[in-house]
């Protein structure tokens, strides 16, 4: 592999490091005894086969792929190839940038673009937008819920997607802090915790329970 200073070479590390990590889960688990340079590791880099050297979310699906988000595409990595997915190629996806990945609780990949929501299951990619019941276009964040809920984090607010195809959208109208949603976490007790904003003043961590934030 090429090792070269390029720009953006933080979000490499961050995609160095987080490859190895999530590569245990398929192989053998890390030696906690070890420092991090003890461990074998590569530095993919545009020459390599990534699209884009900034990658924003990485995940791994059961099947063993490692899942990037760039900002020029989507890509899957097997060990040996990168595939791209990208708006030029994928007609579901009207973006190429990606913000947030997630594997959802029966092996399917949920991408959030700047285009919409993205499904990709049996090969085959869905997009959901705001024509679907979403709030907003650029999606920031994706969580998976205990009872196999999507929750997603948008520009505009935050959307639930339950069983059955219901949706469910919080704006500031509802409660939040802001409808800029930056982060989502979802409990195991189905608490959910939303940060949005991008300022201290009024903005801040809420938890979302029985349908009410606090």
């Amino acid at each position: 592999m090429k090792r070269t200073g390029k720009a953006h070479s933080y979000m490499i590390a961050f995609t160095c490091l987080s490859a190895v990590l999530l590569a245990a889960t398929s192989a053998h688990a890390l030696d906690p005894e070890r420092e991090t340079h003890q461990h074998l590791h590569d530095v993919w880099q545009i020459d390599d086969g990534l699209p884009q050297n900034g990658v924003a979310a990485i995940v791994q699906s059961l099947d063993g792929y490692l899942w990037l988000g760039t900002q020029e595409g989507l890509v899957r990595y097997d060990g040996q190839e990168f595939v791209v997915f990208d708006k030029y190629n994928t007609e579901a996806m009207l973006e190429s940038q990606v913000h947030a990945l997630a594997i959802g609780n029966e092996g399917e990949l949920w991408v959030g673009t700047e285009g919409g929501l993205l499904l990709y299951r049996r090969g085959v990619f869905q997009a959901f937008t705001e024509i679907s019941g979403l709030p907003h276009h650029i999606i920031t964040s994706i969580a998976i819920g205990y009872d196999d809920s999507v929750w997603v984090g948008t520009r505009g607010g935050l959307a639930k997607f339950g069983g059955g195809g219901t949706r469910q959208v919080w704006t500031e109208k509802e409660g939040l802090f802001s409808s800029n949603v930056r982060e989502i976490v979802v409990a195991n007790n189905g608490d959910v915790y939303v940060a949005s904003g991008f300022d201290s003043a009024g903005r801040g961590l809420q938890r979302l329970r029985d349908n009410a934030f606090s």
